[in-house]
């Protein structure tokens, strides 16, 4: 009997399903939900892209922050770790790096490197004085094989020689005399702008 009384209500549900009128919708009304059906999911959507794109924005000014704190972190970091290094190796250098030895020491070594390095510019210069003195000084030929012509011929370029270097001398030093009348004025005028200011 349960069998049946099953079958009884199954077949009582679907009369009761069939008793249920049918609604017949206008196209027209039906257009217009399904229009608004449309426009309520665009509407919901537009609004879940807002939401993300706020979010997004969100979230990206957190990251620059975060950047920006872990930035600022690393640099407080890097500045405690040097200054743990310098205190540390400020520990480890009680005496200093420079003993009394050591200071004698080198002290001793670059005194002897001044002294060579001053030999060697010493011998630099009188190579280069030797040198320019040669060119510019003529050999004398041997006066005791020259007779009383060749002798006055000498004389007289030797002495046209002396004019010329002499004429030059007086040149260069008219010109240092200029260049340092030059300064003068000049250290004047800059004395007088900043007594001016």
């Amino acid at each position: 009997m349960s069998d049946e009384e099953s079958y009884e209500e199954e077949s009582e549900e679907e009369e009761e399903e069939e008793e249920k009128p049918v609604k017949k919708v206008d196209p027209a009304e039906q257009q217009r939900l399904d229009d608004l059906a449309r426009k309520a999911e665009e509407a919901n959507r537009k609004k879940e892209e807002e939401e993300k794109k706020k979010q997004m924005v969100v979230d990206r000014e957190k990251a620059k922050q975060d950047e920006g704190r872990r930035r600022i972190e690393d640099r407080e970091r890097k500045k405690a770790e040097v200054r743990a290094r310098l205190e540390e190796s400020s520990r480890k250098k009680k005496n200093g790096f420079l003993t009394g030895a050591r200071k004698k020491k080198l002290k001793a070594f670059l005194m002897k490197k001044i002294r060579e390095d001053m030999l060697a510019q010493i011998a630099r210069k009188e190579e280069a004085k030797r040198k320019a003195l040669a060119q510019r000084v003529p050999q004398l030929p041997n006066l005791e094989v020259m007779n009383s012509s060749q002798l006055e011929a000498l004389c007289q370029n030797l002495l046209g020689h002396v004019e010329r270097v002499e004429g030059e001398r007086y040149d260069l030093m008219y010109k240092i005399k200029e260049n340092e009348n030059q300064i003068m004025d000049m250290q004047y005028a800059v004395n007088d702008l900043r007594g001016k200011l």
